[in-house]
Parts: structure tokens; sequence; C-alpha cells
């Protein structure tokens, strides 16, 4: 058997002092608050942006382009022309004049 002696644990128990229980979830609250601040802030600027973008006009749309309203008629012709003479091995060839 050992010779080393047992110390009595409660002793030790009646001399330590509790300390009173401070809020573990203090920081994580702290830090819940700060994003919901921000996320306030970050709602009004967004509401602020979409006024904004809604009390402007909006663009004025493009012009039409030109190849659209029929005055490239001769360049397609042209150019048909060509397509059909270039796969023709029997006619010569006719270049278009662009």
């Amino acid at each position: 058997m050992s010779t080393a002696t047992r110390k009595s644990t409660a002793s030790r128990a009646s001399k330590t002092v509790e300390k009173p229980a401070a809020n573990p979830n203090a920081e994580l609250e702290n830090q819940v608050a700060s994003l919901v601040a921000k996320i306030a802030s970050l709602e009004k600027e967004l509401a602020d942006l979409k006024n904004t973008v809604n009390a402007q006009p909006a663009p004025a749309a493009a012009p039409a382009a030109a190849s659209a309203s029929g005055r490239d008629e001769e360049l397609r012709l042209e150019l048909r022309k060509w397509i059909k003479t270039m796969n023709n091995p029997k006619r010569p060839t006719i270049l278009p004049n662009i």
C-alpha cells in the first residue's frame, strides 16, 4: 500500500469563493445588435437608392438601324449575284461593287 496521505476536498470547497456568473453570450449579443443596426442602415440606403432611380426619367430609345430601312437593296442584289455565280462553275464569278 501507499504511504501517501489523503487530503479532504471538503475544506477546499469551502475556501473557493463563487464569482457571480457573467453572461457568456454578452459578446455575441453585442455583435448581433451591431449587425442589426448595419442591416437597418443598409435597408434605408437601399430605399433611398430606389427612390432616386425611380425619379430619373427612362433613357430615350435608340434610333433604328439604317440597314432596316431598305437602303441596302443594291448591296443585297450584288451579293446575291456574287454567291450564285461563285457556286456555279459554268459561269464566271461576278464580283460585287461594294
